[in-house]
């Protein structure tokens, strides 16, 4: 049989040199393994700048909604504001609308002239009515109606009858009665202050006409407010 020969190889190493670069390699490696570390938990602590991000805008958006919805609830509250004044116009151009229904068709009367019933209407101060009277011809023709017409409110203050006139109730027709110039009908508005305790019960209109032909025509009416 052949007999094999081992080749033996002999390596020379520093005795200082070989432990040193060793130590050089351990220590890179070490130096390594911190610098992931660090760069990793760097990394993991700077992730919270997208969540933060995220809230902000989610933030962003509920503070838009509500704003959104206090502006629409401000414009419902505002329409159902003009809903409401356009009710009250609509009832009082009914109103107007009956009582110009009214006057256009008089009823058949023997006078010259007839009363509409007086309407009144509670004021802002305490005893104060906003009136509206009507004077009309009787039967329908062309003459023109003058005079002067005079009111009377009947009434008690302190249990014993009493009565005023609306020269002394109201302060812009203190100079006197109550001018009456009209073809078809003449309308008069204004605002009356009743006195402390007195109650009115009835009004009482008086017409003297002097043309087209002198007559005194009168009507009492209930106070009905």
């Amino acid at each position: 049989m052949p007999r094999h020969h081992h080749r033996t190889v002999v390596k020379r190493e520093h005795p200082v040199y070989s432990p040193l670069r060793r130590g050089l390699f351990g220590l890179l490696a070490l130096v390594t393994l911190i610098s992931a570390f660090g760069a990793g938990r760097y990394y993991t602590l700077n992730q919270s700048v997208p969540l933060r991000t995220v809230e902000d805008e989610l933030r962003r958006q509920v503070v838009g909604l509500e704003t959104q919805l206090a502006l629409e609830s401000d414009t419902v509250a505002n329409l159902h504001m003009e809903l409401a004044q356009l009710r009250t116009q609509f009832d009082e151009l009914e109103r107007e609308l009956v009582f110009y229904r009214d006057v256009m068709a008089p009823e058949q009367a023997s006078e010259p002239i007839v009363f509409a019933p007086p309407r009144f209407d509670a004021g802002a101060l305490p005893g104060q009515w906003r009136y509206t009277l009507v004077v009309q011809q009787g039967k329908p023709n062309k003459s023109r109606y003058q005079g002067d017409l005079l009111v009377t409110f009947w009434g008690t203050a302190a249990g014993l009858p009493g009565s005023y006139t609306l020269t002394e109730l109201d302060a812009e027709r203190a100079q006197g009665p109550v001018i009456l110039d009209f073809r078809y009908f003449q309308r008069i508005e204004g605002s009356v202050l009743l006195p402390p305790g007195f109650l009115p019960e009835r009004v009482e209109l008086q017409a003297s006409i002097s043309r087209p032909k002198a007559a005194t025509v009168s009507r009492e009416f209930p106070w009905m407010p």
